[in-house]
C-alpha cells in the first residue's frame, strides 16, 4: 500500500518524514495551524471560500515539495557512498520502474491545484505560483549539491513552504505577520541545521553543542521571542500578530516537560 504514497499529497511525507501519529500531530501544530492563521488574518475567518483556497494552496505546496523528497530518497542516494536508505527494496524497484509516471502525475496534480486556486481565490495568485513552482528548481540544486550551500538552499525551501502564502496578498502584506512567520519556524530551523557538525560552522556549533539539547534550545528561543513580543505590543503593535509565537512556546514547553517526565519515569 505504500506505493500510493508516491501519488497522494501528504502520503509520502507521512511514510518518510512523519512516520508516526505523534510527528503528524506535531506537523499540524507547527505548520498547518500557523500558516492557516496567517492566511486567514489577511483575508477573513468568516469566509468559507478562504478555507477552500488555503486547502488548494496547501495541497499544491506539498504536491511539489514531496517531489524533492522523492528525488532525495531515491535518486540522490545513488550518488552517495554511505546513503540513508529509508525504504524497502520493493519500494525502490517500484520507483525505478514507474518514476516517469510518478513525476508526471505529481506535475498533473500541481497544475490541477494551481488552477483550482486560481478559480477559488479572489486575488492575485501569480506571485504565489511562481514561488511554489520554484521549489522544483531549488530542489534540483539541493539534491545535487553536498556542501555548505545546502544549508542556505534548505532555508529557501523552508521559507517558501512557510511564507509563500503571503504572496497571495501582495501588495497588502501584513509585515508584522510576515516577520513572525519567518522567525516562527524558518529561522530556528536554520539555526538548528547550521549547528550540525557537518557544516563546520564553529560559532553555530556552540549554539547547540549537544543535539540532545535541541528541545531546550527551542523553548529558550520561543521564550525570548515571546518576551520581545510583549515589548512590541506595549509599543502599539497588535497582539494578534504574536499569537503563533506564544503557541510555539507553549507547544515546545509541553514537549520538553513531557520528555523530562518520561525520563524520570523510566530512569528515575
Amino acid at each position: 500500500m505504500k506505493i500510493f504514497a508516491f501519488y497522494i499529497p501528504f502520503g509520502y511525507s507521512y511514510i518518510s518524514r512523519f512516520k508516526s501519529l505523534y510527528k503528524f500531530v506535531s506537523w499540524i501544530v507547527i505548520y498547518m495551524i500557523p500558516t492557516l492563521y496567517f492566511f486567514l488574518c489577511q483575508s477573513s475567518f468568516m469566509d468559507v471560500g478562504n478555507y477552500i483556497s488555503y486547502v488548494w494552496a496547501l495541497l499544491l505546496i506539498y504536491t511539489l515539495y514531496e517531489v524533492g523528497y522523492i528525488q532525495n530518497d531515491f535518486e540522490t542516494i545513488k550518488k552517495e557512498s554511505n546513503p540513508t536508505v529509508r525504504f524497502s527494496k520493493e519500494m525502490l524497484e517500484y520507483y525505478n520502474t514507474h518514476k516517469v509516471r510518478i513525476y508526471l502525475f505529481r506535475l498533473f496534480l500541481g497544475v490541477l491545484f494551481s488552477y483550482l486556486l486560481y478559480c477559488s481565490f479572489d486575488g492575485e495568485v501569480v506571485y504565489f505560483l511562481i514561488s511554489v513552482w520554484s521549489l522544483l528548481l531549488i530542489y534540483q540544486l539541493y539534491n545535487r549539491i553536498r556542501s555548505r550551500l545546502n544549508l542556505y538552499l534548505h532555508f529557501g525551501l523552508v521559507l517558501i513552504r512557510y511564507c509563500s502564502y503571503f504572496l497571495l496578498f501582495v501588495p497588502h502584506v501584513n509585515g508584522w505577520l510576515l516577520g513572525v512567520a519567518i522567525i516562527g519556524f524558518p529561522v530556528i530551523n536554520f539555526l538548528e541545521r547550521a549547528s550540525e557538525q557537518r557544516f563546520h560552522i564553529e560559532k553555530m556549533k556552540k549554539l547547540i553543542p549537544n543535539r540532545n539539547k535541541i528541545p531546550k534550545f527551542r523553548v529558550q528561543y520561543y521564550f525570548i521571542m515571546s518576551i520581545c513580543s510583549i515589548f512590541f505590543i506595549l509599543n502599539g503593535i497588535s497582539a494578534y500578530c504574536f499569537i503563533p509565537i506564544w503557541g510555539y512556546f507553549c507547544f515546545r514547553f509541553i514537549i520538553l516537560r513531557s520528555e523530562k517526565f518520561k525520563d524520570r519515569v523510566i530512569y528515575g
